[in-house]
Order: C-alpha cells, then sequence, then structure tokens
C-alpha cells in the first residue's frame, strides 16, 4: 500500500506531460530550383524585408535620410509615383501598395522557348484531318520555318507574400479580366492539391499567363506550361534539370555566394552568349554574316556572368562580387580585357566623408597586343603595325 501514492503521483505525471512539437513554417523553394537549366537571366532578392531594413540602415539610405537631400528624395518619390499612376489605375492598387507586396524571396528568371518542340505539339493528331494540298504543304512548311526562326522568351515570377496576398490578389484577378476581356480563355487544373490557372490566347495557345499560389508564394509563368512546369519542378514531379543544377550556374554563383551566415540578399545570373545567339540568328539573312564574327572573337567561352550583393556588414557597408566563368585559352577578345591586381585603399586626395568610392587596375600594355592580334586576325599578320 505504501508504494501506491508514488506510482499514482508517477502516473499523473505522465497523464499530466504532453510534449509540445513546435510546426515549423512551409519552406518555398529558392527560384534557381524553379527555373529550367536553360536559364538565360536571373535576378533574386532573398528577403525583402530585411532588404529594405538593411537598406535604410546602409551609407545610400543614410544619405536620403540627410534633411538637406530628403527634399530630393520626396520629388522622386513623388515622380516614380506620378509614373506609375497609369498603370496603378489599370490595376487598381497605388505604388505604396505595389510596394509592399513581396515580403520575402523575390526572384525573376528569363528562359527560352523551344520553337520547333511546341510547333510539333501543335500538330493536328491522327484523328484530325490534314490537308496533304502542295499549298497546304507549303504554307505549313514556311509556317515551321518562321516559327523555328523567331525569338520566344517565357518568364517566371517568384513572389512571397506570407498570409498578406490581399493586394496581389486583387493585382491578378484585374489581369486575369483584362486577357480575357482581350480574349484569352481562362482554364483551371489542380496539381498535387494546388491550384493553376491558365490564360492562354484563343488564337495562338504557345502565348499563355500561368499562375499558382502556394505556401505563402505566388508563382507567375508567362509563356505556355511555364507555370505548370514550376509547380511540377516544386513537387519534384519534373524529369528535367533545374537552373539549380546546371553546372554553369553552379560555377558562378559558388564564387559569389559568401559564408553561410553572410548571404548575400541580392543574387544576378546572366547568360549573354546564348541570349545574343537566339536573337542574331533568328533574323536570318544578312543578321546570320555577324555570328561567324562573333564566334571568331571567341564570346562563345563565356559560360555565365553572375554576381551578388551583400548589405550591413560590420567592416563594410555593402560588398558586391561579380564574376565571369570563361572556358581556356583567354584569346580573341578576352585577350584586351586584362584587368589586374590594385591597392583597394583610396589614394590621400579622396575625402573621409566620401560615401562610395571605385578603383580599377587594367594592364594597357596586354591590351594593346591583345587588340593587335584581334586586328591581325581579320586584316592579315602585319596589318595593324602597317
Amino acid at each position: 500500500m505504501r508504494f501506491s501514492i508514488p506510482i499514482a503521483c508517477l502516473g499523473l505525471l505522465c497523464f499530466s506531460y504532453s510534449p509540445v512539437f513546435s510546426v515549423e513554417p512551409p519552406v518555398v523553394p529558392g527560384a534557381p530550383r524553379l527555373l529550367p537549366e536553360k536559364t538565360l537571366a536571373y535576378v533574386r532578392i532573398e528577403n525583402v524585408t530585411e532588404f529594405r531594413q538593411g537598406l535604410a540602415t546602409s551609407a545610400t539610405g543614410k544619405m536620403l535620410s540627410d534633411p538637406k537631400l530628403k527634399p530630393l528624395a520626396g520629388e522622386i518619390y513623388v515622380a516614380a509615383g506620378e509614373l506609375f499612376q497609369g498603370i496603378g489605375d489599370q490595376l487598381g492598387v497605388s505604388l505604396e501598395e505595389i510596394l509592399s507586396i513581396p515580403k520575402g524571396q523575390f526572384a525573376f528568371g528569363l528562359f527560352a522557348v523551344d520553337n520547333t518542340a511546341l510547333a510539333a505539339a501543335t500538330e493536328p493528331t491522327k484523328n484530325e484531318p490534314k490537308d496533304d494540298s502542295p499549298d497546304a504543304i507549303r504554307k505549313r512548311l514556311e509556317a515551321k520555318k518562321a516559327e523555328s526562326q523567331s525569338v520566344s522568351f517565357g518568364g517566371l515570377v517568384v513572389i512571397e507574400t506570407g498570409s498578406d496576398d490581399a493586394a496581389l490578389k486583387k493585382i491578378l484577378a484585374t489581369m486575369e479580366q483584362k486577357l480575357i476581356d482581350s480574349g484569352s480563355v481562362a482554364r483551371r487544373e489542380t496539381i498535387g492539391g494546388t491550384s493553376l490557372v491558365r490564360l492562354v490566347k484563343a488564337s495562338n495557345n504557345r502565348e499563355s499567363v500561368e499562375y499558382f499560389s502556394r505556401d505563402g508564394a505566388t508563382v507567375v509563368g508567362i509563356g505556355s506550361g511555364s507555370g505548370k512546369a514550376a509547380l511540377e519542378r516544386w513537387n519534384g514531379e519534373s524529369a528535367e534539370r533545374t537552373l539549380a543544377e546546371s553546372t554553369d550556374f553552379a560555377g558562378v554563383m559558388s564564387r559569389c555566394v559568401g559564408a553561410e551566415e553572410t548571404r548575400p540578399q541580392i543574387t544576378f545570373y546572366v547568360d549573354p552568349y546564348h541570349i545574343v545567339e537566339r536573337i542574331i540568328k533568328s533574323q536570318g539573312g544578312a543578321a546570320t554574316l555577324i555570328w561567324p564574327i562573333v564566334e571568331e572573337l571567341g564570346l562563345g567561352k563565356i559560360r555565365g556572368v553572375g554576381g551578388s550583393v551583400f548589405e550591413g556588414g560590420e567592416e563594410f557597408a555593402d560588398i558586391s562580387h561579380i564574376h565571369v566563368l570563361l572556358d581556356p585559352p583567354r584569346d580573341g577578345i578576352f585577350s584586351v580585357v586584362r584587368p589586374s591586381k590594385s591597392d583597394t585603399n583610396p589614394p590621400n586626395w579622396v575625402p573621409d566623408d566620401v560615401a562610395s568610392y571605385m578603383s580599377l587596375g587594367w594592364r594597357v600594355d596586354a591590351s594593346f597586343d591583345g587588340f593587335e592580334r584581334i586586328f591581325d586576325r581579320f586584316g592579315g599578320d602585319g596589318g595593324f603595325s602597317t
């Protein structure tokens, strides 16, 4: 009997204890995991709220808040508001509402659209009648040729709003109605529990706007299948590689991300070679004659250009990294671009109260030699010296 009280107390303790498990909010994938591998341009603010706070305490923010410059900053803001007023009236929101929409991640990506694949996907099916007359065949061949030569780009916007997404929903609803009024058709489907809205042009189903909202983020895709493909990547159901898995992207950004505790607020990546290639080759005719010159200059060695911006450091107000990934050897135009190491300390003539200072080291002699080699390549050996 003397053990009954301790046992009863132990039982009461076990019943009264209920472990508390913290439920972490869902994590929205970074934009590189939602964009395709062949993304041509990308920019991302990791956290807009933190970026605003850091910008306010930066040298630029303090300068704009100076009483002497406040009137100028106010005039710039008023001018921006007046320029935006026309767009704001159409969307039904003000500039302040637009600026307050993103709370976390904000990113945009530009990628190429394969017109050949789209043309094949929109060919008549076996059950549909097909006109095999010579005139119809000729028209189809001309259409395919024009389609393959046209420049088509798609885009993807990722906006984290958290639970406060009323302004963004208002913009999307207005945009949807305007597209429907202009002849687009709204189609809705559910993928993995997420509702996807597709606004497709009745005259051309390859041009569409697609968007979905999930876990406090909204993704807007421009181009046929762009939103659906992003949602499939989010769900891990896509067999295609993402930008985060691109070796060129990883090679560039690994030099720009910094340490884990000092992650950059802004990152960007550009593939200029393939952007220029698509634009020039799409023009046809005389424009295609330019491309061999571009190749001869060695611009094809550019595999990517990326960078990052850090704000709010203890020793520096901000740090920017820019990295260009090149294939060796450094010849062609890159034999002219010859920066060199230099002293980053400002000279004595720079005042102490300067907000920013820039220095550039350059090997002028090496640039001159590189330019001579390029000139001789096109004009013949010794052409530059004569």
